[in-house]
């Protein structure tokens, strides 16, 4: 796919979802952190948009790999603020409200990020670098200097 066509794409989807989509998206030119923030919205409701319907459908919804769940939380963070993702694998929704105003379809994504988090441990963890620290495995060497053989 090419720049234009990821353009126009963006273009589309911001004028489907957002209240003031077209005018939003003609000012990409003028205010390209716009775009920015548009496309890091798109991917948050789109991401959580299919964990809402997984669930409705009675499966457990989760990301391909913990690469793509680190990026939904790098999206999270600066789109609901400091500590959005603690708050909604807690269950509380209220950041949502902005994009998402019906109460049910919260509840129902409040669900499906606790069950998303469930599988990914860089969901569950306060700061992403502490899963590299929580996944590497211990080794006879790590540790302290314990002589365990008798």
């Amino acid at each position: 796919m090419t720049v234009e066509e990821q353009e126009s794409l963006l273009r589309r989807a911001v004028r489907t979802w957002h209240p003031a989509g077209a005018a939003r998206a003609a000012g990409y030119e003028a205010a390209p952190e716009l775009a920015v923030e548009d496309a890091r919205a798109a991917r948050i409701y789109t991401a959580l948009s299919e964990m809402a319907d997984a669930v409705s459908a009675g499966e457990w919804p989760q990301f391909r790999s913990d690469d793509q769940a680190a990026a939904f939380r790098r999206d999270i963070e600066p789109h609901y603020g400091a500590g959005a993702m603690e708050r909604l694998r807690a269950g509380d929704t209220q950041d949502l409200t902005r994009d998402m105003p019906d109460r049910d379809q919260r509840a129902i994504l409040a669900t499906a990020l606790k069950l998303v988090a469930a599988r990914h441990l860089v969901l569950r963890t306060r700061e992403p670098e502490q899963v590299k620290m929580l996944a590497a495995p211990l080794d006879r060497d790590s540790g302290p200097d314990l002589d365990l053989d008798l």
